[in-house]
C-alpha cells in the first residue's frame, strides 16, 4: 500500500501565507504566494549544537510540497511573513519522504537580516547620468536608481580637510544593504551626516555568503 503524506498539510493548525520570491533564473523576481504554511522560532536547543550555523531569530518554514508547482525555494530566495517580515533562505531540506519518493514537506531556515544585523536606515542610491541642457551642451546629473533599500550606514573614519577653501570634515563609510544590488562608482548616496549631503561610492562588494551583507564603500567629501 502507496502512504503519501502529500494532503496533510490541510489538516495543519496555527498556518499562515507567506510571500516566496524567486529569480529562478529569469533575472527578475516572481512573487508567489504560499497559503497553510508553518511558522516557528529555530529553537535554543536546536542553536546550541550547531557550531554557530543557526542564530537566535532564524525561522523555520515548513512549505507544502503540494503548493510549489516548479519546485522548492533555494538559498538566497526571500520569505516574507504576514508582517512583511523578509528571510533569506539559507537551508533547504526536504521532510517525509514518502513511498513514491517523492517529499510532501519543505523546509527552509531563513534569517531576517534587518534584524540580525541592525539594519535601520533606509537607502537611497542616485547614478551619475548626462543630460543636455537649453544651449544643448552635456551636463552632468542624477537620477535614482533605488530608494528605501534597507541597509545600515557606518562611518569608519573622520578626519579634517580643506575643498574649495571651505573647511570642513571627510570621512570613510560602509553602507551595508540587505540585499545585492547593481551599485558602481557612478553612482552616491544622499545622506544627511555628510556636509556636502551625499556620500561618493567608492565600490561594491557583494554578500561573499548568505550569512553575510553586501558592502558599498563610501566616503563623505568635505
Amino acid at each position: 500500500m502507496n502512504v503519501g503524506f502529500a494532503q496533510d498539510y490541510l489538516t495543519w493548525t496555527n498556518t499562515e501565507s507567506v510571500t516566496w520570491t524567486s529569480t529562478r533564473g529569469t533575472g527578475s523576481m516572481v512573487a508567489t504566494i504560499l497559503n497553510n504554511v508553518k511558522v516557528r522560532a529555530v529553537s535554543q536547543r536546536e542553536i546550541v549544537p550547531s557550531n554557530g550555523a543557526y542564530a537566535a531569530g532564524d525561522v523555520w518554514f515548513l512549505l507544502p510540497a503540494a503548493l510549489l508547482d516548479n519546485g522548492p525555494p533555494k538559498p538566497g530566495d526571500w520569505l516574507a511573513t504576514f508582517d512583511d517580515a523578509r528571510h533569506i533562505v539559507l537551508e533547504v531540506d526536504g521532510q517525509r519522504r514518502d513511498s513514491v519518493g517523492g517529499y510532501s514537506t519543505w523546509r527552509c531556515r531563513g534569517r531576517n537580516r534587518a534584524v540580525a544585523a541592525d539594519l535601520a536606515d533606509s537607502i537611497t542610491i542616485e547614478e551619475s547620468v548626462l543630460d543636455l541642457d537649453p544651449a544643448r551642451v552635456e551636463t552632468r546629473g542624477w537620477k535614482r536608481r533605488y530608494s528605501g533599500l534597507i541597509g545600515k550606514v557606518q562611518k569608519l573614519r573622520e578626519a579634517q580637510a580643506e575643498a574649495f577653501r571651505l573647511r570642513g570634515f571627510e570621512g570613510d563609510y560602509a553602507v551595508y544593504l540587505e540585499q545585492e544590488a547593481n551599485v558602481d562608482r557612478t553612482c552616491r548616496i544622499p545622506w544627511s551626516g555628510a556636509l556636502s549631503g551625499y556620500l561618493e561610492v567608492g565600490g561594491y562588494h557583494p554578500a561573499a555568503s548568505l550569512e553575510q551583507l553586501p558592502t558599498i564603500d563610501a566616503k563623505a567629501m568635505p
